[in-house]
């Protein structure tokens, strides 16, 4: 199973929130992970907040976890936009029950077109019609 690594899953395992051993035991068990530049700079904004450092801190912090637990970068295209527009379309906030935002979005293109599921924490991709990693 490939699984795409929201950034709300990142955070949550390094802030060592409750979901983080299921989180991680979805990792060890897939055969490729992968997130997405936007995600990654999600999770840097977040555990600098959540952990109280600086951006260099937060940035270290979230290189060495996806080092770590081999997650594999997909760049963003073109298509990756077109297809996060049309996330919005369908399941953006203002629009639909799920909300997703601009970051969410780019999460649903980049697991559409990359990967089987999605990880992530909370209940906007629960809304849509991606596959729940922790689910698979």
């Amino acid at each position: 199973m490939k699984v795409f690594v929201d950034a709300s899953a990142i955070v949550a395992m390094i802030g060592r929130e409750p979901e983080a051993t299921a989180f991680g035991r979805v990792i060890s068990h897939s055969s490729q992970c992968i997130t997405s530049p936007i995600a990654w700079w999600e999770a840097v904004r977040a555990i600098a907040r959540v952990r109280r450092v600086d951006m260099d801190e937060a940035k270290t912090l979230v290189e060495d976890f996806l080092r770590d637990a081999n997650v594999e970068w997909v760049d963003i295209n073109d298509t990756d936009a077109n297809a996060a527009i049309d996330a919005h379309a369908r399941f953006g906030k203002g629009v639909h029950p799920a909300g997703l935002n601009m970051g969410d979005c780019f999460a649903y293109a980049s697991t559409r077109r990359h990967a089987d599921t999605i990880l992530f924490k909370g209940e906007d991709f629960a809304r849509t019609d991606l596959k729940d990693a922790t689910l698979a």
